[in-house]
């Protein structure tokens, strides 16, 4: 299993992952039956910022296809030191301790991270940096 920002180029494991999940798990995440995200949602989701809105998608792979196994995600909200938290996790892998993982890898990564006031708007290479600087971060969490 591995760690690692979501990306842009992740829309289709992401929808898959969704797709996959069970009823109850879509009700727990959506608070709806949601079985598909619609294009507008499933770039909301991959097409991050890496400050204000971070994902960490834990994946394997399987059959040379990388699947999506769970996501945690926050966004900051307009409240200064608060912010929206969700972790995902498909079935399968439920009391596997990926939940948990993803929630300690997240929580570090979000202190660390100096939230710009860009109201989330970055150009694409603002992007790109801060998604290097966090796939960075994940090769040493513990500083």
């Amino acid at each position: 299993m591995s760690i690692r920002p979501i990306c842009a180029n992740d829309s289709g494991m992401e929808q898959e992952f969704i797709r996959h999940l069970s009823k109850e798990s879509h009700y727990f995440r959506f608070m709806a039956s949601l079985w598909e995200l619609s294009p507008k949602k499933l770039r909301y989701f991959t097409e991050i910022d890496y400050d204000r809105h971070m994902a960490f998608v834990a994946t394997i792979m399987r059959d040379d296809k990388e699947l999506e196994s769970g996501v945690a995600r926050y966004i900051y909200t307009e409240n200064p030191g608060s912010c929206e938290f969700g972790i995902t996790v498909d079935d399968a892998w439920h009391s596997s301790g990926v939940a948990g993982l993803l929630m300690i890898l997240s929580g570090r990564y979000g202190t660390r991270v100096r939230v710009q006031d860009d109201g989330g708007h970055r150009a694409p290479g603002q992007r790109q940096d801060a998604q290097i600087r966090a796939e960075t971060w994940l090769q040493n969490p513990l500083r």
